[in-house]
């Protein structure tokens, strides 16, 4: 999960950073940047709880219909926390620039 954290911070400085080049307000970038890592973290954060609830469900409905699609309840719980993790990264870049901006 920390590689996608780290991404989340990266892509959140170096995007309040190219604004405050081009001469925009960082500050109300600051908080559009946060509000949307808050979005991403959010869905993850859902999605990786819905994926624990309703798992062995789809997988047993899945096995029942021979679809064969290789979803599996571990894998997406992963790929919920790695785009909650993002999502994370994001803010906490977004609250470094506004700290150091502000």
């Amino acid at each position: 999960m920390a590689p996608a954290g780290l991404f989340g911070v990266i892509l959140a400085v170096a995007f309040l950073a190219s604004l405050g080049l081009v001469g925009r307000s960082v500050p109300i970038w600051v908080d559009s940047t946060f509000a949307f890592g808050g979005i991403w973290f959010g869905f993850g954060l859902l999605s990786w709880a819905s994926s624990i609830m309703l798992g062995r469900t789809i997988e047993g409905l899945q096995a029942r219909m021979d679809l064969g699609t290789g979803w599996t309840e571990t894998r997406s719980r992963r790929a919920m926390a790695r785009v909650a993790a993002f999502g994370a990264g994001m803010m906490l870049g977004a609250t470094g620039v506004g700290l150091f901006v502000l």
